[in-house]
Protein backbone atom coordinates (compact mmCIF):
# COMPACT_ATOMS: atom_id res chain seq x y z
CA UNK A 1 0.00 0.00 0.00
CA UNK A 2 1.01 3.56 -0.39
CA UNK A 3 0.83 6.63 1.85
CA UNK A 4 -2.63 7.93 0.46
CA UNK A 5 -4.89 4.25 0.48
CA UNK A 6 -2.81 4.11 4.59
CA UNK A 7 -4.55 7.26 4.98
CA UNK A 8 -7.90 6.88 3.38
CA UNK A 9 -7.77 3.36 5.62
CA UNK A 10 -7.03 5.69 8.90
CA UNK A 11 -9.47 7.96 7.92
CA UNK A 12 -12.66 5.45 7.30
CA UNK A 13 -11.49 4.03 10.33
CA UNK A 14 -11.93 7.46 12.45
CA UNK A 15 -15.49 7.32 9.97
CA UNK A 16 -16.28 4.32 11.50
CA UNK A 17 -16.13 5.01 15.29
CA UNK A 18 -17.79 8.00 14.70
CA UNK A 19 -18.18 11.98 14.21
CA UNK A 20 -18.39 12.61 18.25
CA UNK A 21 -15.97 9.50 19.46
CA UNK A 22 -12.65 11.67 19.30
CA UNK A 23 -14.04 14.66 21.11
CA UNK A 24 -15.95 12.52 23.53
CA UNK A 25 -12.37 10.85 24.77
CA UNK A 26 -10.77 14.21 24.88
CA UNK A 27 -8.26 13.01 22.13
CA UNK A 28 -5.56 15.67 21.27
CA UNK A 29 -3.61 14.22 18.51
CA UNK A 30 -4.59 11.17 16.07
CA UNK A 31 -2.35 10.25 13.49
CA UNK A 32 -1.86 7.58 10.82
CA UNK A 33 1.05 4.81 10.84
CA UNK A 34 0.48 2.31 7.94
CA UNK A 35 -2.80 0.91 7.36
CA UNK A 36 -3.71 1.96 11.20
CA UNK A 37 -4.76 5.06 13.07
CA UNK A 38 -3.06 5.40 16.62
CA UNK A 39 -4.56 8.28 18.69
CA UNK A 40 -4.54 9.24 22.05
CA UNK A 41 -7.32 9.65 25.07
CA UNK A 42 -7.89 11.52 28.36
CA UNK A 43 -10.16 10.29 30.64
CA UNK A 44 -9.06 6.52 30.82
CA UNK A 45 -8.17 4.81 33.77
CA UNK A 46 -7.43 1.71 31.71
CA UNK A 47 -5.30 2.93 28.77
CA UNK A 48 -4.23 6.48 27.00
CA UNK A 49 -3.57 5.26 23.45
CA UNK A 50 -5.24 3.14 21.40
CA UNK A 51 -3.96 1.70 17.68
CA UNK A 52 -6.73 0.45 15.85
CA UNK A 53 -5.47 -1.27 12.33
CA UNK A 54 -6.45 -3.01 8.79
CA UNK A 55 -5.25 -6.09 8.99
CA UNK A 56 -4.96 -9.10 6.24
CA UNK A 57 -8.66 -10.53 7.14
CA UNK A 58 -9.99 -7.04 6.15
CA UNK A 59 -11.47 -6.91 9.84
CA UNK A 60 -9.33 -4.62 12.72
CA UNK A 61 -7.09 -5.09 15.47
CA UNK A 62 -7.35 -3.06 18.43
CA UNK A 63 -4.51 -2.66 20.71
CA UNK A 64 -4.70 -0.59 24.19
CA UNK A 65 -1.72 1.24 25.94
CA UNK A 66 -1.29 2.49 29.20
CA UNK A 67 2.02 4.34 28.63
CA UNK A 68 3.22 5.05 32.25
CA UNK A 69 5.07 8.53 33.04
CA UNK A 70 9.13 9.00 33.12
CA UNK A 71 11.48 7.96 34.47
CA UNK A 72 10.44 4.37 34.27
CA UNK A 73 7.49 4.79 30.93
CA UNK A 74 6.04 1.26 31.60
CA UNK A 75 4.13 0.15 28.95
CA UNK A 76 1.04 -2.46 29.32
CA UNK A 77 -0.30 -3.49 26.13
CA UNK A 78 -3.86 -5.34 25.74
CA UNK A 79 -4.33 -6.90 22.13
CA UNK A 80 -8.05 -7.29 20.50
CA UNK A 81 -7.77 -9.44 16.83
CA UNK A 82 -10.14 -9.84 14.24
CA UNK A 83 -12.51 -7.37 15.24
CA UNK A 84 -15.90 -6.60 12.85
CA UNK A 85 -16.01 -2.84 11.83
CA UNK A 86 -19.53 -2.38 13.42
CA UNK A 87 -18.15 -3.98 16.96
CA UNK A 88 -15.39 -1.35 17.32
CA UNK A 89 -16.68 1.09 19.02
CA UNK A 90 -18.42 -0.90 21.74
CA UNK A 91 -14.83 -2.76 22.53
CA UNK A 92 -13.64 0.91 23.02
CA UNK A 93 -15.95 1.82 25.38
CA UNK A 94 -16.27 -1.77 27.35
CA UNK A 95 -12.43 -1.25 27.69
CA UNK A 96 -11.67 2.76 27.74
CA UNK A 97 -14.92 3.24 29.59
CA UNK A 98 -15.07 6.28 28.16
CA UNK A 99 -18.64 6.55 25.83
CA UNK A 100 -18.18 7.66 22.25
CA UNK A 101 -21.33 9.50 21.44
CA UNK A 102 -24.17 10.44 23.12
CA UNK A 103 -27.67 7.94 24.17
CA UNK A 104 -25.57 4.68 24.73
Amino acid sequence: MNTTEDKAIAEEIARQLGPLAFRMMGTRTKFYDGPALIFDLRGSKHCNKIKVALNGNDLYDITFYKIGRAPTFTVNETRMEDVYAEDMAAIIERHTKLFLSFGR
